[in-house]
């Protein structure tokens, strides 16, 4: 969802700060299914926008699902 600006003359005031350093820590769940698993490798991109749509900073990273023995895959998902 795109974040609506409130109406009116007034605005509200920025939530990053410029000339600031942050810290951003993205935590995705991936669903475990096969097609998943086959697929192997992804690569994600976290891109980050002002207000205005301006690219201020990207970052892109590979990542995969940890590999799991069928016969632990089974019992972990039976103590569910």
């Amino acid at each position: 969802e795109e974040c609506q600006k409130e109406e009116g003359n007034h605005s509200s005031p920025p939530i990053l700060l410029p000339d600031q350093r942050y810290f951003f820590e993205l935590a995705l769940t991936l669903p475990e299914s096969e097609i998943n698993k086959q697929l192997g490798v992804f690569m994600l991109t976290v891109d980050l926008r002002s207000s205005d749509k301006q690219l201020l900073a990207s970052s892109k990273q590979s990542s995969m699902l940890p590999f799991e023995s069928n016969m632990i895959a089974v019992f972990r998902k039976m103590s569910l």
